[in-house]
């Protein structure tokens, strides 16, 4: 564990606190899968997970 885990699990938070949705979702929950997922998946931009959250993107992204 490092300091970037941290940031991106405090980055994983904030999106689901303002999106209501997690970053990236896997249908498979084995560790690989969401290895995989994370790795390779853009997460969606809030404003567009959420469309109340438009004004958080010049902030969040």
């Amino acid at each position: 564990m490092t300091t970037a885990s941290d940031v991106y699990s405090l980055g994983a938070l904030l999106y689901e606190l303002l999106t209501e949705k997690r970053p990236c979702s896997v249908e498979d929950p084995s560790p690989a899968a969401m290895i995989r997922a994370i790795c390779e998946i853009e997460p969606v931009k809030p404003s567009s997970a959420s469309p109340r959250q438009r004004t958080w993107n010049h902030i969040v992204w």
